[in-house]
Protein backbone atom coordinates (compact mmCIF):
# COMPACT_ATOMS: atom_id res chain seq x y z
CA UNK A 1 0.00 0.00 0.00
CA UNK A 2 1.18 3.34 -0.83
CA UNK A 3 0.70 6.36 0.40
CA UNK A 4 -0.24 9.62 -1.07
CA UNK A 5 1.75 12.47 -0.61
CA UNK A 6 -1.54 14.33 1.77
CA UNK A 7 -1.51 11.28 3.88
CA UNK A 8 1.80 11.21 4.18
CA UNK A 9 1.84 15.11 4.78
CA UNK A 10 -0.92 14.84 7.47
CA UNK A 11 1.09 11.72 9.32
CA UNK A 12 3.95 14.04 9.58
CA UNK A 13 1.86 16.84 11.32
CA UNK A 14 0.08 14.68 13.59
CA UNK A 15 3.69 13.31 14.37
CA UNK A 16 5.09 17.38 15.05
CA UNK A 17 1.72 17.63 16.81
CA UNK A 18 2.16 14.96 19.61
CA UNK A 19 6.01 15.96 19.96
CA UNK A 20 5.14 19.70 20.94
CA UNK A 21 2.61 18.51 22.63
CA UNK A 22 4.55 16.23 24.87
CA UNK A 23 7.43 19.01 25.05
CA UNK A 24 4.85 21.10 26.76
CA UNK A 25 3.69 17.54 29.32
CA UNK A 26 7.71 17.86 29.83
CA UNK A 27 6.99 21.88 31.20
CA UNK A 28 4.05 20.48 33.21
CA UNK A 29 5.61 17.86 34.66
CA UNK A 30 3.60 15.38 33.71
CA UNK A 31 6.23 12.73 32.32
CA UNK A 32 4.06 9.54 31.73
CA UNK A 33 1.52 11.82 29.11
CA UNK A 34 4.87 13.22 27.62
CA UNK A 35 6.59 9.77 27.46
CA UNK A 36 3.77 8.42 25.83
CA UNK A 37 2.99 11.12 23.08
CA UNK A 38 6.76 10.67 22.47
CA UNK A 39 6.37 7.09 21.73
CA UNK A 40 3.29 7.75 19.19
CA UNK A 41 5.22 10.58 17.11
CA UNK A 42 8.03 7.99 17.38
CA UNK A 43 6.24 5.04 15.79
CA UNK A 44 5.07 7.39 13.32
CA UNK A 45 8.00 9.36 12.25
CA UNK A 46 9.59 5.65 11.97
CA UNK A 47 6.52 4.74 9.73
CA UNK A 48 7.60 7.73 7.51
CA UNK A 49 11.30 6.95 7.47
CA UNK A 50 11.78 10.62 9.04
CA UNK A 51 15.46 10.22 11.12
CA UNK A 52 15.19 13.48 11.95
CA UNK A 53 11.27 13.25 13.27
CA UNK A 54 12.45 10.19 15.21
CA UNK A 55 16.04 11.75 16.92
CA UNK A 56 14.04 14.46 18.14
CA UNK A 57 11.10 12.11 19.46
CA UNK A 58 14.10 10.91 21.31
CA UNK A 59 15.78 13.70 22.40
CA UNK A 60 12.49 14.63 24.11
CA UNK A 61 12.26 11.02 25.92
CA UNK A 62 15.78 11.55 26.53
CA UNK A 63 14.72 15.21 28.17
CA UNK A 64 11.62 13.74 30.09
CA UNK A 65 13.96 10.66 31.86
CA UNK A 66 16.20 13.53 33.13
CA UNK A 67 14.21 15.33 34.39
CA UNK A 68 12.89 11.94 36.20
CA UNK A 69 16.49 12.29 37.54
CA UNK A 70 16.78 8.69 35.25
CA UNK A 71 20.38 10.26 34.21
CA UNK A 72 21.50 7.13 32.65
CA UNK A 73 18.21 5.95 31.07
CA UNK A 74 18.35 9.47 29.11
CA UNK A 75 22.05 9.21 28.07
CA UNK A 76 21.45 6.11 26.42
CA UNK A 77 18.42 7.50 24.69
CA UNK A 78 20.05 10.52 23.47
CA UNK A 79 23.37 9.01 22.43
CA UNK A 80 20.49 7.11 20.48
CA UNK A 81 19.33 10.34 18.83
CA UNK A 82 23.20 11.66 18.23
CA UNK A 83 23.76 8.66 16.22
CA UNK A 84 20.42 9.11 14.15
CA UNK A 85 21.67 12.40 12.88
CA UNK A 86 25.17 12.60 13.34
CA UNK A 87 26.96 14.17 10.02
CA UNK A 88 30.03 15.17 8.79
CA UNK A 89 29.22 18.70 9.48
CA UNK A 90 26.90 19.36 12.91
CA UNK A 91 23.00 20.22 11.99
CA UNK A 92 21.23 22.17 14.63
CA UNK A 93 19.18 19.24 15.86
CA UNK A 94 22.43 17.92 16.19
CA UNK A 95 23.88 20.37 18.32
CA UNK A 96 20.12 20.39 20.18
CA UNK A 97 21.18 16.74 21.17
CA UNK A 98 24.67 17.42 21.84
CA UNK A 99 23.86 20.16 24.58
CA UNK A 100 21.40 17.82 26.14
CA UNK A 101 23.51 15.53 26.71
CA UNK A 102 26.31 18.08 28.12
CA UNK A 103 23.08 19.31 30.77
CA UNK A 104 22.96 15.52 32.12
CA UNK A 105 25.17 15.05 35.38
CA UNK A 106 28.08 12.94 35.72
CA UNK A 107 25.92 9.60 37.18
CA UNK A 108 22.94 8.90 38.15
CA UNK A 109 21.34 6.36 40.82
CA UNK A 110 18.02 6.49 39.36
CA UNK A 111 18.29 5.07 36.11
Amino acid sequence: MSRTPSSHNAQHGEAQALFWLSMLRIEQQRYDDAESGFQRALATYRSLGDLAGEAQCLRGMGLCLQHQGHTDQAKVILLRALDLVAQPRPTILEGSIRSSLEALPASSSGG
